[in-house]
């Protein structure tokens, strides 16, 4: 803070006949702060942005719900490539989630259960190596958008 000196009355004082004059002086601080017109501009700044970001926020929850699904799928394929390779020979229907080494409850989130995953194809051959699938995800109550597909090449199709 600033502080300035200003004179503020004269005072006549007697000594020993003689009159002097005094100045008193004292300090007058200044005091700093924001008019009511700053904080609403403020106010307002704060406002607009908060109407501008909500609508974008509330979006990115439905694309985190979906991420766990995505999550759950990734884990279906890890599963399905190493059933595959460990049954050595060719496929050609796509097997249960039991068969390939998942309970119930491994798929078992927050949004999504193992009733929302479902393998829509699969084909291998063990010759050559060829591997393609298509799990598929659908939505459960509460989440929005999908069905979300994944095949083989890591490749998402219809996320939200």
């Amino acid at each position: 803070m600033e502080s300035r000196w200003i004179e503020v009355k004269v005072v006549e004082k007697q000594f020993g006949g003689f009159y002097f004059c005094e100045v008193m002086k004292m300090r007058k601080q200044m005091i700093k702060a924001f008019t009511l017109v700053e904080l609403m501009v403020v106010i307002m700044i704060v406002a607009i942005l908060a109407a501008v970001l909500v609508p974008t926020i509330r979006g990115r929850v439905n694309r985190a719900r979906w991420s766990e699904g995505m999550a759950g799928a990734g884990t279906i394929a890890t599963a399905l490539r190493a059933w595959c390779a460990e049954q050595g020979v060719d496929k050609a229907a796509a097997p249960a989630l039991a068969d390939i080494g998942l309970a119930a409850g491994d798929l078992q989130g927050k949004y999504f259960d193992s009733g929302d995953y479902a393998i829509s194809s699969l084909t291998y051959d063990a010759d050559d190596g060829t591997f393609d699938y298509l799990i598929t995800v659908t939505a459960p109550t509460g989440v929005q958008g999908g069905p979300v597909t994944l095949d083989e090449a890591g490749v998402w199709l219809n996320v939200p």
